[in-house]
């Protein structure tokens, strides 16, 4: 037997009424380009600005697109009603008012969100399933926006979203179930469950259960011929059916049912051998071949389609007019960092890879890796297809046995299914743009205490995307990727679009990683004419593109300005723009042109040029120093009269501003971001006055630290930190909890932490801070420097450039009322502050 797993939270789709964009959308094109991406990022985090901006530098993202947002209280997990207060409705509303909900179809996060969302408010006390659990993903909710927002359950469903492709077997449009049907339905469920508790009872009469079954088991068939009859379609119901006529003794019939669900899609070979209702079956030699035939079934899926959030989406998967379907965005995390997170250098590394990797065509083979573990086997039904389509493709696909390929330095894609790993002791190499995923129950809880082998283990060693479950997932398959994943990754789809073809139901899947990577895309080279980069225009422009190879099908090109789209236009349109009608100064002026191929690939062109003005005009600034430390200050002067309010633009907002009369402004560094900063100067507030200034860059480097003492001395001294609570000295073994209330910390008390510790090898780390302690001035200390303590509630970061070696931690504070100060740190990932690593002199 088989208890139906979708269908079990609700059946209905209720669409989000933002404004006109999101309910009517614009056109149905799809695809991604850097236009139509939005990337998002906790603006109190130093960690989430400095990955945006080297992301939005990589990627081309326009200013626009970047959306900052405040008060985010945990990099983990919070409640529901939280995450669509402080980040989703944000989100939307950004895109609503900044007029991109016309085109973005990505939404990606930058570091410092939490990862896991707990939906237990949207029940209203209702019971779940045990198989869907209350434990949803940022990117998942992400994706299931609609219902999200609406607050209706079907973001819970198994087969959530539509867009995902399917089997044909399971495209035939649905038909009401009449409630006879359904009751009689039901109430074979109800006899599956009740069984499934007498089974688990030890202590249960045999003779007086085997009666009870085999009366539940004629009554269970009659309901079930009767369901069957009427719905054939349904390759459950059907199933069901062949097992009750094989418990019942019908063999013959329980057969001709049995292959009638297969032809219906019930495709689970492993689930047929080992259902204990079929093991009359077994011996026959029709059961033997039907189990046969199904090992080497490849299943028939829709096809693959490129991704819009401008659409609707059908339960077949086709796209339709945006009020007559479900409507999704695509959402990845660019990066953590936190718990069993990465390191910062990890992160951006992994990045620039992706970025390196569109088009490459990796030579190298995908790898499908199958063992009898349920991780594995849950997936193992589309394996074969999936590596047939991938070959069909030009790209080498192996199907191995094992956990991971051994000695490989070609893999250029990889599906596990396996609780834990040691990437480094299987000596293979994952190759620049390569998804790497495995199917197990915490691959995605990243909380520093949680078991099995992280999604980010796959980021580290060199993985452009990878995805796992922030909680139970009962190794559902619709919960994770299917093998064909990776199909639709070397068909040319980009990593976004690659996931979210294959997961049915992705509540429960946090996606890492660069969207728009696509190493197997092959988008003709766009030129622009008309416009050359840098060019003063002072009057009307005509302009074109033409692709290379002058005969690449194209369907049509949206031209945008400064990430706003002007126009779509098809791909042989001619756009004018009128510099007359734009703010003087510098504008990008974007060019998107969408393939006609299935995969709708993006090619792309963009100039800079200058409106209405000579160059030296719109010098607006000097910036100095233009190479400054993490603790330092930035000075901004203006140049030429000061007339006019000049505001300062980084990441899609103000950063800082000169008000008329002011020639001079301060910033400080550690409110911007690690790397090269460009600030935008934007004169003036009105459009008779305002012109966009030439951008000026300023380089952020980290703090300097003194030298490290050697390494290797810390085993020597007692664990422990040093914890000073008003003169006497007690000693820690964990800095989180109530461990400052336990030492006596009391309002007013003077109280200092100490502890030294060790790193095996250099890196820009973090320290992590949560508590009500002030931690102003000078109060933080690594080596005897003074760090600045950002300001703000929840989790405070800051970032340290340690050396290999030995280093001091200072702290000091005042207690207060319920005194709370917790402590982590780290390179790769964070952790609480332990005794065995923070040890005292």
């Amino acid at each position: 037997m088989i208890i139906p797993s979708t269908g079990v939270v609700a059946s209905w789709r209720y669409g989000l009424v933002l404004s006109l964009a999101f309910l009517l959308g614009h056109g149905l094109s799809a695809g991604l380009a850097p236009e139509e991406t939005a990337v998002v990022i906790n603006a109190e985090s130093w960690l989430s600005r400095t990955l945006a901006n080297e992301y939005a530098a990589l990627r081309g993202i326009p200013p626009t697109n970047l959306i900052r947002l405040e008060g985010i209280t945990s990099h983990e997990g919070i409640p529901v009603d939280e995450f669509r207060e402080r980040i989703l409705q944000p989100v939307l509303v950004n895109l609503d008012r900044r007029r991109l909900a016309g085109h973005v179809s990505c939404v990606v996060y930058s570091a410092d969100f939490p990862t896991w969302v707990d939906v237990t408010p949207d029940l209203g006390g209702r019971a779940l399933p045990p198989v869907i659990g209350n434990r949803a993903s940022l990117t998942g909710l992400t994706c299931l926006y609609q219902g999200v927002m609406a607050r209706h359950l079907d973001y819970l469903d198994l087969d959530s979203n539509w867009y995902a492709r399917r089997p044909l077997q399971q495209l035939m449009p649905p038909r009401p179930w009449r409630a006879e049907d359904q009751e009689a339905y039901r109430e074979v469920m109800g006899f599956f469950a009740e069984k499934r508790r007498r089974d688990s009872q030890a202590d249960a009469d045999p003779a007086e259960k085997v009666a009870w079954e085999r009366a539940e088991w004629i009554k269970a068939q009659e309901k079930l011929e009767r369901v069957a009859t009427a719905r054939p379609e349904h390759a459950e119901v059907v199933y069901n059916l062949a097992c009750a006529r094989a418990r019942n003794g019908q063999a013959d019939a329980a057969m001709v049912a049995l292959e009638a669900a297969v032809k219906a899609g019930f495709t689970d070979h492993r689930h047929i051998l080992q259902d204990e209702d079929l093991t009359t079956l077994r011996s026959r030699a029709d059961f033997k071949a039907l189990i046969e035939r199904l090992r080497q079934w490849q299943p028939e899926m829709a096809p693959p389609v490129g991704f819009a959030a401008t659409v609707g989406w059908t339960p077949q998967g086709t796209p339709t007019a945006p009020y007559k379907g479900a409507r999704y965005l695509l959402s990845t995390m660019l990066g953590v960092c936190s718990g069993r997170g990465n390191a910062y250098a990890e992160v951006v590394e992994g990045l620039r890879r992706s970025a390196a990797a569109d088009g490459s065509r990796p030579a190298g083979t995908v790898f499908f890796m199958l063992n009898d573990d349920v991780r594995s086997t849950a997936r193992e039904w589309a394996v074969l297809g999936a590596a047939a389509m991938v070959r069909s493709q030009g790209v080498a696909a192996e199907i191995g046995r094992g956990v991971l390929p051994q000695g490989r330095a070609d893999v250029a894609g990889l599906m596990v299914g396996a609780a834990s790993f040691d990437w480094p002791a299987s000596r293979s190499a994952l190759l620049p743009g390569a998804i790497a995923e495995h199917l197990t129950s915490f691959g995605g809880r990243l909380d520093e205490d949680a078991g099995q082998t992280p999604l980010t283990e796959f980021i580290r060693h060199g993985a452009a995307g990878a995805a796992g479950a922030v909680a139970e997932p009962h190794a559902i398959q619709a919960k994770f990727p299917n093998a064909f994943l990776q199909a639709y990754y070397t068909a040319g789809y980009t990593l976004a679009e690659a996931f979210y073809l294959s997961i049915n139901a992705p509540y429960q899947i946090l996606v890492v990683g660069d969207p728009l990577c696509a190493p197997w895309a092959q988008p003709p080279t766009l030129r622009l004419q008309g416009l050359d980069d840098g060019q003063r225009v002072d009057g009307a422009v005509s302009l074109r593109v033409t692709p290379e190879p002058a005969d690449a099908p194209l369907a049509a090109v949206n031209w945008f300005l400064d990430g706003q789209r002007l126009a779509e236009l098809p791909a042989t349109a001619a756009l004018e723009i009128d510099a007359a009608r734009l703010l003087r100064g510098w504008h990008t002026l974007s060019a998107v042109a969408i393939g006609a191929q299935a995969q709708q690939t993006r090619a792309r062109a963009a100039v800079r040029f200058l409106a209405r003005g000579a160059p030296e005009e719109f010098d607006l600034i000097e910036v100095t120093p233009t190479t400054a430390a993490w603790d330092s200050m930035i000075t901004i002067t203006r140049r030429g009269a000061a007339e006019h309010r000049l505001a300062l633009l980084w990441l899609g907002a103000d950063v800082a501003v000169l008000e008329p009369d002011e020639t001079e402004v301060k910033i400080r560094a550690d409110q911007l971001a690690l790397g090269r900063v460009e600030l935008q100067p934007l004169l003036g507030s009105s459009p008779e006055t305002a012109a966009y200034g030439t951008a000026v860059a300023v380089t952020i480097t980290p703090t300097a630290l003194p030298t490290a003492m050697p390494a290797g001395l810390l085993a020597a001294l007692p664990t422990g930190l040093a914890l000073t609570v008003d003169g006497k000295v007690t000693y820690a073994q964990r800095a989180d909890g109530d461990w400052l209330e336990k030492a006596g910390v009391r309002d007013g008390v003077p109280v200092g932490i100490e502890a030294v510790f060790e790193v095996a090898e250099a890196g820009i780390g973090q320290f992590q801070l949560q508590g009500n302690l002030p931690l102003d001035g000078r109060a933080f200390r690594i080596d005897g420097k003074a760090l600045d303590v950002p300001s703000g509630g929840g989790w405070r970061a800051i970032p340290a450039d340690l050396a290999a070696g030995m280093h001091t931690l200072s702290i000091t504070t005042s207690g207060r009322e319920h005194p709370r100060l917790d402590l982590r740190f780290g390179i790769r990932g964070t952790a609480t502050l332990e005794g065995k690593a923070f040890r005292h002199r």
